[in-house]
């Protein structure tokens, strides 16, 4: 799909940090990325559209996923110390 990069999700649990590594141009699709590079706003500045196309979805991809393990990992943490968690 374009505009949709392969990429790896990691967390590190000893670390508390997650990282979002995304592959560059590997086939076809991924050209369509490279080809819209005229530039558009995004937060407050501007960026490649391509890139900008691609980062709002691995934003929706990714964001709620991450929402729900942090409020997971809050509660969990919540509970060994607030008994009515």
């Amino acid at each position: 799909m374009a505009f949709s990069p392969c990429c790896f999700l990691a967390v590190d649990h000893e670390q508390r940090t997650v990282v979002l590594s995304v592959r560059g141009t590997a086939c076809a699709g991924d050209t369509l990325t490279d080809c819209c590079a005229d530039p558009v706003p995004f937060l407050g500045g501007h960026a490649h559209a391509g890139i900008v196309a691609a980062t709002w979805q691995l934003v929706a991809a990714f964001v709620p996923r991450l929402a729900a393990a942090l409020v997971s990992e809050a509660l969990a943490a919540c509970a060994s110390w607030c008994p009515s968690c």
